[in-house]
């Protein structure tokens, strides 16, 4: 990355951020209130998490949370983590899927032998929104009634033996 970018990496099993120096130098306690407001704690919570507000009013700890959520290191850290969130989040199973359904449907049309196109149009099939090629088994089931068992059975005894 150019000089004055940080990195920010992260790790999708626990949600972890880690903030990179590339830039300007944040203290611990900045860290950790960047890496909460990214694991989605509101200004105030961040706060809490990184500084000891024990002895301070609700309003006073809003007041210097927002003052560091401006902060130009800290709010170029918290943008960056965020871009970072966000083409993290292109990756996710749905868009996969999406992106796999649309290069097998560009393979179906376009594919250069026939052998491809088929194989695309084989797996498209096998796709649980088309279901072309799943087995299905109905089961029908007639609710009768004990008289109307008994004369059906009787019925096909007389065919059987007759009368």
């Amino acid at each position: 990355m150019p000089d004055g970018h940080d990195k920010i990496i992260a790790d999708t099993a626990a949600t972890n951020f880690k903030v990179i120096d590339g830039g300007g130098k944040l203290t611990s306690k900045q860290s950790t209130y960047v890496r909460a407001i990214l694991k989605g704690s509101n200004q105030s919570d961040a706060y809490r998490e990184a500084y000891n507000a024990a002895n301070m009013s609700a309003q006073a700890i809003w007041t210097e949370a927002g003052r560091l959520f401006r902060h130009p290191e800290v709010s170029r850290r918290i943008t960056a983590g965020r871009a970072a969130q966000e083409r993290q989040a292109l990756h996710t199973g749905a868009s996969l899927r999406l992106h796999v359904e649309r290069q097998l449907f560009e393979l179906s049309t376009k594919a250069e032998s026939d052998q491809a196109q088929l194989r695309a149009l084989e797996l498209l099939g096998k796709l649980d929104k088309v279901g072309a090629f799943t087995e299905r088994v109905e089961q029908v089931t007639n609710q009768m009634t004990a008289e109307e068992v008994t004369k059906q059975l009787e019925e096909k005894l007389k065919l059987a033996f007759g009368d």
